[in-house]
């Protein structure tokens, strides 16, 4: 009875998302009936009403949030209007900022929250971890692989702090998120850990992961982050200091524009600053990381000599340009022929 009612609900709904095709086609391809909605509808309620000796129905509806806008409206709507049968349940999980977005925008109201009060009866919210709860949980698990523990000492621990701080707390929030870091950093660890920093790693996997327009401005614009800037004004401190200001952010307008929103410039300086020393000082700010001298001897993301190792396994050409490029490094048999690999 369920599956007749929705393939007559879905044959006449428009073929408006991904999400309302598919259910569409399921229930075209496989049921055949010739009711009303409205027939089917008083059918089902009836049956659960007089018939169903059963349990409660519950139907659990996972990451809601991860569709888009008007899927995620689509969905509350199908619940709402369609399906609030007698004797069944939704469980909906979902990260509610989200949520409420997507029904602002999607349906031009001024409160999602409000609208979302009214539509579920009981909420439960789950507790936001502190940052500090994920940061000690993130080192745990670094703590438990046998090659990270040969890399951790008193100088890669306070160095862990600043960047996780400054750097992978903007994105990685939850223990999901953490996970998933660490999962895909794991396996990138393994080749890589020769010529890598152990916790610059993690940040460029975290940026790839949840920040791909910050992972690509780093990859693409090396020239810019770990090198002194040709501007002529940054040269010249001498300079008026409201003229280098403005030069500063001339700069940086020119370098972030075609990659982020401008409401996101501080949150991207920061995390520039602190992971790429030379473009701190080319634009007059101080950095938490340490010399070019030591950048080089623990294999910073801002060396010239380790930067490219980092995007090794980007395949695309503009860092991968012959297959077996990690089998070629490894097959090296001096650090002279390492250092020439990275530089060339």
């Amino acid at each position: 009875k369920l599956s007749n009612y929705y393939k007559i609900l879905f044959e006449s709904i428009p073929n408006t998302s991904f999400l309302t095709n598919l259910f569409k086609s399921l229930s075209l391809k496989f049921l055949r009936n010739n009711q009303t909605i409205t027939t089917q509808k008083e059918e089902i309620v009836n049956y659960l009403k007089n018939e169903y000796n059963g349990r409660p129905i519950l139907i659990v509806i996972d990451d809601l949030d991860r569709l888009t806008n008007d899927e995620i409206c689509e969905v509350l709507k199908l619940i709402r209007e369609i399906a609030d049968f007698p004797n069944v349940l939704y469980y909906v999980l979902f990260e509610r900022n989200q949520v409420v977005n997507a029904i602002e925008k999607e349906l031009g109201i001024n409160s999602g929250e409000e609208y979302l009060r009214k539509f579920f009866q009981i909420e439960w919210m789950v507790p936001v971890f502190e940052k500090e709860k994920i940061k000690k949980y993130l080192f745990s698990l670094l703590e438990q692989n046998e090659l990270c523990q040969k890399k951790f000492n008193s100088d890669m621990i306070e160095y862990y702090d600043v960047i996780f701080d400054k750097c992978i707390s903007e994105f990685a929030k939850n223990i999901r998120d953490i996970k998933l870091l660490f999962n895909s950093f794991q396996s990138r660890f393994y080749l890589l850990h020769r010529w890598v920093n152990l916790v610059d790693l993690l940040a460029v996997t975290c940026f790839e992961l949840y920040k791909p327009n910050l992972y690509n401005f780093i990859m693409e614009k090396k020239q810019s982050l770990i090198y002194f800037c040709e501007l002529p004004t940054l040269k010249s401190p001498k300079n008026n200091s409201l003229n280098v200001e403005d030069e500063i952010n001339d700069f940086i307008q020119d370098l972030f524009s075609s990659y982020f929103e401008k409401e996101e410039f501080d949150t991207i300086k920061t995390i520039l600053f602190t992971l790429f020393p030379m473009f701190s000082k080319n634009c007059f700010e101080e950095s938490d990381v340490s010399n070019k001298k030591n950048s080089e001897r623990n294999h910073h993301l801002c060396s010239p000599l380790f930067f490219n190792a980092y995007f090794l396994q980007k395949m695309d050409n503009s860092c991968v340009v012959e297959d077996g490029v990690i089998h070629e490094l490894v097959t090296k048999k001096s650090k002279k022929e390492v250092r020439s690999f990275f530089i060339t």
